[in-house]
């Protein structure tokens, strides 16, 4: 966006969820600015792309199930699927997702 629009121009940056099922909200509430999240976008992405070179693909249901709510591939996981995760999530090789994701392993 920097490279596209120069160095003029303010940008601020959210995401937005432009359904009803996600109630048309963004992400944080009030956009921030680029600067602002640069940072945390670059890490957040690349633990991600760290963790697709590393071939590891966790699948975390998050609390209460809350990431399955919207998922289309729900019906294929296990049905134990939180059970799976509380077990997988101290794998040291997911510690840089679980940090991401906001979890604590236990």
């Amino acid at each position: 966006a920097r490279q596209l629009l120069g160095a003029g121009i303010d940008i601020k940056v959210a995401y937005w969820f432009v359904t009803e099922k996600g109630k048309f909200t963004t992400r944080p509430p009030t956009p921030k600015t680029l600067e602002e999240m640069l940072d945390a976008f670059s890490d957040v992405v690349g633990t991600i792309t760290d963790g697709i070179g590393a071939g590891l693909f966790p699948a975390n249901p998050g609390r209460d199930g809350n990431n399955c709510r919207y998922c289309e591939f729900k019906h294929l996981c296990p049905t134990r699927r939180e059970w799976h995760w509380r077990r997988k999530r101290n794998d040291p090789r997911l510690t840089a997702y679980v940090a991401m994701a906001g979890e604590e392993a236990s």
